[in-house]
Order: structure tokens, then C-alpha cells, then sequence
């Protein structure tokens, strides 16, 4: 019996459940997150959070507007990093989304 590669027999597994758009997808996101942690300062790490992607858009929740015009400010930086992490990501635009922290939390 030959021997298979454990990369190989998850991407084929993958391949089969059709799940492949979903992995890359929450692969994305997983860059994006730790795309703005190293950017955005320690104490306000646990208020930015990447969400979604859409078009080229990924949805950024921040729990006040200055953090959201750091993210805002310091965009292209953070796309050439996810991007530099995740090749195959098509991300034009960063979107950032303010909540309220006392009815949802990031």
C-alpha cells in the first residue's frame, strides 16, 4: 500500500466536500486578524475584529472611530500584509464597521 502525504489526502477531502471557496475564505480572514493585530496598538487589539469578505471588501469591526481611522489610515500597509500571507486573496478595500460595544462584543 503506498504512503500519501497527509497535505495531499486533505486537499483532495477538501476538493470532494466542495468546502474549498469556505477554507480559503476563513484562511483570509485568519490573515486579515492577525494582519491588524500587528498593526494596531496592544491596548486596542481586542477591539478590531476582521469579520466577512465580500467583492474584495473585508468588513472590520472597531469599537470606536479613531480605531477605525488608524485602520483606515494605515489600509494599504494592511492589505500588502495580508496579502503577502494569503497570495491568492483578491482584497481591494478595507471596510470598517463601528459597534456598539454594550450590545455586541468583538
Amino acid at each position: 500500500m503506498p504512503l500519501f502525504q497527509l497535505k495531499d489526502l486533505l486537499k483532495n477531502a477538501v476538493l470532494r466536500a466542495g468546502v474549498s471557496r469556505e477554507i480559503t475564505t476563513a484562511q483570509i480572514i485568519l490573515s486579515a486578524n492577525e494582519a491588524l493585530e500587528s498593526f494596531v496598538p496592544t491596548a486596542y487589539r481586542k477591539q478590531t475584529r476582521a469579520v466577512s469578505i465580500r467583492e474584495g471588501i473585508i468588513a472590520v469591526h472597531v469599537t470606536s472611530s479613531s480605531l477605525g481611522q488608524f485602520i483606515q489610515d494605515h489600509e494599504q500597509a494592511i492589505i500588502d500584509r495580508i496579502k503577502r500571507q494569503e497570495p491568492e486573496a483578491r482584497i481591494n478595500h478595507l471596510r470598517t464597521i463601528l459597534i456598539n460595544t454594550e450590545a455586541s462584543t468583538v
